[in-house]
């Protein structure tokens, strides 16, 4: 997206952009909250304040721990690969959306698609 296309839907004037790209200027909270709608992006990664992945695993842990057993594990080496492979976690949120009967045809041939790769 170039400065002026993000200065139209922003409704502010592309020299205003430069501004803030040059850090001569700074957006203040309703710009940065347009800004994070556009992109769609949390405020804290359009500001470089993004929490890293471990952290979100250990806080996950720190709050579906109470009890540990063996999903509690399983859960944690789900999210941690969603994290690591956002277009797979897109891809599967898609899934979410779909209707029942589609989710288990998809879910099937996941499931047979997985012991094919296995017996190579």
């Amino acid at each position: 997206m170039t400065q002026l296309q993000l200065a139209n839907k922003m409704n502010v004037s592309r020299p205003v952009i430069t501004k803030w790209e040059n850090e001569v200027a700074e957006p203040d909270l309703n710009a940065l909250l347009k800004m994070s709608e556009i992109f769609s992006v949390s405020l804290d990664q359009l500001t470089g304040n993004h929490m890293n992945d471990e952290w979100v695993l250990k806080e996950f842990e720190r709050i579906y721990s109470l009890e540990y057993d063996e999903n509690n594990e399983s859960l944690t080496q789900i999210i941690d690969f969603f994290i690591k492979n956002k277009s797979f976690m897109k891809e599967f949120l898609k899934l979410l959306n779909m209707p029942l009967r589609k989710q288990r045809a998809l879910i099937h041939i996941f499931e047979k698609t997985i012991k094919e790769f296995n017996k190579l």
